[in-house]
């Protein structure tokens, strides 16, 4: 039993040993099958429009099929024309041709064709009133047809240069308005929003004063988003609009009256503006009027109004000039305090100070300045009384001193007094008409109908007493 068992073990080793063998023999007599499909060249992507992919493959008795319906397949010899029709898709998508030999070899190779692309380079746009012209930038793989909602926008395709040639017409009223450009291709949309703001028409100023009876020009700033139209209601206006500069450019001509007015009407689309143009004469010959504080009479100086100031004759050898300047279209500005207005020779030196009718005065600390206003009067001219205040109590100023001092400084070291004291003074100018006849020995009429008399002179050599 045991021997019969020996025999079989021995047995098997022997089989396995011969199995070991054969396979080793095998194995150095194995040859590897080449497949005879083999791709020499391919063309593996389609664009998105459609259109077609030549592969180049090895073999004998080659046939293809295409794994998706998009995709179709035409052999001729080792050649392979792959076409697809168009994509509606933006995203890509991908499939396989089957190659297969006559000895029953195979390749697989993919294909791809590209998602439809329409990407523009502007998807809104806010614009002014005026005329705008835009190009966009319009990246497709698909032809395109371009449309606009609104007759005011117009959209050119350029399909040579990829681009949309946008006009947008100026805006006639000033409500904003909207539109739109819709960019269409076969599977593709997108839309343009185009906001236009509404016309602007805007003057700096809607009224304009010249202070000159003298001929004169304006040059006014406009902002305007499209055209202007000027007219007149005045034949001594001239305007027209400058469209370089965007300015309104007045002709004033000269004048002989007192005071006139005229409108210069600007026309934008459904916008109009009004520009009023105003002339007198501020320069002249003024009666200074004034009430005497001594007396309580009216008195008068006969003076002159320029560009230095106020100044007239106060005696011989003295000429007192008070510093006026233009601020505003009808106002002056006095002072300040302080102010020099005339030396007679080296030994007196007159300031001009602020006071008020009770006798109050602005110290020699003061640097207040008053304004005066210019008026119009049933056709005479007026520059109206002082207004200000002067002091930590804040007085009103309702006259003005001619301060003396024995040099020329206005402090408490020299200071004399007052050598003349004006309350409520005003100017009327002399009237055109008034002539070498009315001197400045004869009464005159102040505004409010009484007799004014030419000023006397005080005694320059003594200064008057403050009551307070």
């Amino acid at each position: 039993m045991k021997y019969c068992n020996m025999k079989k073990i021995l047995g098997l080793f022997v089989l396995a040993m011969g199995c070991l063998m054969w396979t080793s023999c095998s194995s150095d007599d194995y040859t590897e099958k080449v497949n005879s499909v083999q791709v020499e060249r391919a063309e593996t992507t389609i664009a998105a429009a459609g259109g077609t992919a030549t592969i180049q493959v090895t073999g004998t008795g080659i046939k293809a099929t295409s794994a998706a319906s998009w995709l179709s397949v035409a052999v001729n010899g080792n050649t392979i024309v792959a076409t697809a029709t168009a994509n509606p898709m933006r995203e890509s998508r991908a499939t396989h041709v089957t190659v297969t030999a006559s000895n029953g070899d195979e390749q697989l190779i993919s294909v791809v064709q590209y998602g439809l692309v329409l990407s523009l380079s502007v998807g809104e746009l806010d614009v002014n009133g005026s005329t705008q012209e835009y190009v966009i930038e319009a990246e497709t793989t698909v032809p395109l047809t371009v449309t606009s909602d609104v007759e005011w926008i117009t959209a050119v395709y350029d399909a040579e240069n990829h681009v949309i040639n946008v006009t947008i017409m100026h805006n006639v009223d000033e409500n904003p308005r909207e539109g739109h450009i819709t960019v269409q291709g076969e599977g593709v949309t997108e839309t343009i929003t185009i906001k236009q703001g509404g016309i602007v028409l805007e003057v700096a100023k809607d009224k304009y004063v010249s202070s000159t009876n003298k001929a004169s020009k304006l040059s006014i700033p406009v902002i305007r988003s499209i055209e202007v139209e000027v007219t007149s209601d005045a034949d001594w206006l001239t305007a027209t609009f400058n469209e370089e500069t965007n300015k309104l450019e007045v002709s004033i001509a000269a004048s002989t009256e007192v005071q006139r007015s005229g409108n210069i009407t600007l026309t934008s689309g459904s916008l109009t503006k009004t520009v009023t143009i105003e002339q007198y004469e501020l320069f002249g010959q003024y009666y200074l009027l004034y009430t005497d504080a001594e007396t309580g009479k009216t008195y008068y100086y006969k003076s002159m109004l320029d560009d230095k100031g106020l100044y007239y004759d106060y005696m011989e050898g003295l000429t007192l000039t008070y510093p006026f300047v233009k601020t505003g279209d009808y106002e002056l500005t006095v002072g300040p305090a302080g102010s020099p207005i005339g030396n007679y020779g080296t030994a007196l030196y007159f300031f001009l100070a602020w006071g008020n009718h009770e006798g109050y005065w602005s110290t020699y600390n003061g640097t207040e300045s008053a304004t005066m206003n210019v008026v119009f009067e049933e056709g005479d001219q007026y520059i109206d009384e002082l207004t200000g205040t002067f002091g930590e109590s804040e007085r009103v100023i309702d006259c003005w001193f001619m301060w003396g001092c024995s040099a020329p400084e206005f402090s408490s070291t020299y200071g004399r007094g007052y050598y003349d004291w004006l309350i409520y003074p005003y100017l009327y100018k002399v009237p055109e008409n008034a002539g070498a006849r009315r001197s400045a020995t004869r009464a005159i009429r102040t505004r409010d109908g009484q007799e004014a008399m030419p000023a006397v002179l005080k005694n320059i050599l003594r200064p008057c007493e403050l009551k307070k």
